[in-house]
């Protein structure tokens, strides 16, 4: 949900916990008498340690799908492999904040 702070001379390496994949999907129905007026731009960021995508569709049929997938696939980093770390989570974090933002008819 935060960058972590920088470090210049990081001489720990970082722990992620555990290798894992989760994908969140959602189907929402839009309240009648709205439509879309902005979707956010589908994300993907690919890192050597964890993957992360995200997409929000129309269907077509008054409901938005939403899709996210992370992948943490080396959950210990090396010490010179945090601003690496940092930059992931600086792009993944704004893509979980972002919203839909929805028109009355």
């Amino acid at each position: 949900t935060a960058v972590p702070p920088p470090f210049e001379d990081r001489t720990q390496p970082i722990d992620l916990g555990y290798a894992f994949a989760d994908t969140d999907s959602v189907r929402f129905a839009l309240p009648a008498g709205y439509e879309v007026e902005a979707l956010p731009e589908p994300v993907q960021v690919e890192t050597p340690f964890a993957r992360y995508a995200m997409t929000v569709e129309a269907d077509g049929e008054g409901r938005l799908v939403y899709v996210r997938h992370v992948e943490v696939q080396t959950p210990r980093l090396p010490p010179e492999d945090y601003d690496a770390y940092r930059s992931f989570v600086a792009a993944v974090t704004p893509a979980d904040d972002a919203q839909v933002i929805l028109r009355k008819l």
